[in-house]
């Protein structure tokens, strides 16, 4: 609770003189949290103070913290990605895909390390609502911003997960429409690209 007012509140009032604070202190900050996790009788703790983080300096106001995480990016993702495939429980796991696929970077600083983020993007078009919204604007980000032949070969590993799990999507109601709708233009971007993405099923 603490650690959500200040970062909520106190971040979020005086914001730029608390990016300034808080340049020299961000990347410690997560990588102590994962460092105490593992010792802590409450690991989750740590991982809620990191999406609190993220999702203060979210939304590209804070682009010099945005840089700053650049040198810790490989070791974040390479972390969350073993805590995922860990997880005891499903809500363990939505959180680590959510810190995977919220990092505050550009596309352009998060681009050479998009492998780690596949796996991730399928559990997160399989959560719950508000993940399956992050998912989906993760992917169409991709999409929209960075050519086929670059990011065909990325998603190519989980084409299959991934294009199962937008059509799956296409839900009437009572199902959400948003998620549906976006679904829908995100395959029509996609044009035939999603049906050379599918591998066939084999026996």
């Amino acid at each position: 609770k603490i650690s959500k007012f200040f970062t909520n509140r106190i971040f979020n009032l005086f914001p730029n003189i608390n990016e300034v604070v808080l340049l020299s202190h961000l990347n410690d900050l997560i990588l102590d949290s994962l460092k105490y996790s593992t010792t802590a009788e409450e690991p989750l703790v740590y991982f809620y103070l990191i999406r609190t983080l993220f999702r203060s300096i979210g939304g590209g106001r804070f682009e010099n913290l945005y840089r700053s995480i650049k040198p810790i990016l490989q070791v974040l993702l390479q972390s969350l990605n073993g805590m995922i495939l860990t997880a005891r429980v499903p809500h363990e796991r939505e959180l680590y895909v959510e810190l995977c696929i919220t990092v505050p970077v550009r596309l352009s600083v998060l681009a050479p390390y998009l492998p780690y983020l596949m796996k991730p993007l399928v559990y997160a078009l399989q959560g719950y609502p508000d993940l399956v919204s992050q998912g989906l604007r993760t992917l169409e980000l991709c999409i929209d911003n960075l050519t086929a032949e670059y990011f065909d070969p990325i998603i190519e590993p989980v084409s299959n997960e991934v294009s199962k799990a937008l059509f799956s999507l296409l839900k009437p109601q009572p199902f959400n429409h948003t998620i549906s709708h976006t679904a829908v233009r995100i395959l029509g971007k996609l044009g035939g690209r999603n049906r050379r993405l599918s591998k066939p099923v084999t026996d």
